[in-house]
């Protein structure tokens, strides 16, 4: 399971794949909060990711990218390099205002993050909340 960053709407319910084995990546930012968080209906993250990292999923290559503050500390991307398939999670609006997002942001940051984000090679965005 990979945990796209630490708000609570995208990382509850994970209890019944760790009881099936599943391991929880998340950026080291987000296990930091969440440890200190404790969230009874959270499973808690046993691998982190710094800046990236590249996981196997079933043959296919997953790169898990931090291109820096945003929505939130600990964002991850995760891009699939053989689709040229990136999923953004939050930050990155399509067709929307952006509002919700920005008063626990870190606004100065989040533009070298899509910066980082274009910096990538992807041809496909899929983002959190379209």
């Amino acid at each position: 399971m990979l945990y796209s960053h630490h708000h609570y709407d995208h990382i509850a319910g994970g209890k019944p794949f760790k009881a099936q084995g599943a391991k929880f990546i998340a950026h080291k930012n987000a296990k930091a909060r969440l440890d200190a968080l404790k969230y009874d209906a959270v499973v808690p993250v046993d691998e982190v990711v710094d800046k990236k990292r590249s996981i196997d999923l079933g043959g296919t290559k997953v790169e898990l990218h931090f291109v820096g503050r945003n929505h939130s500390d600990n964002s991850l991307v995760m891009l699939v390099p053989s689709a040229k398939v990136l999923f953004t999670v939050d930050f990155i609006p399509i067709e929307t205002v952006q509002f919700r997002d920005m008063p626990d942001g870190y606004l100065p940051d989040w533009f070298k993050s899509l910066d980082n984000v274009l910096a990538l090679n992807w041809e496909k965005m899929l983002p959190g909340h379209p």
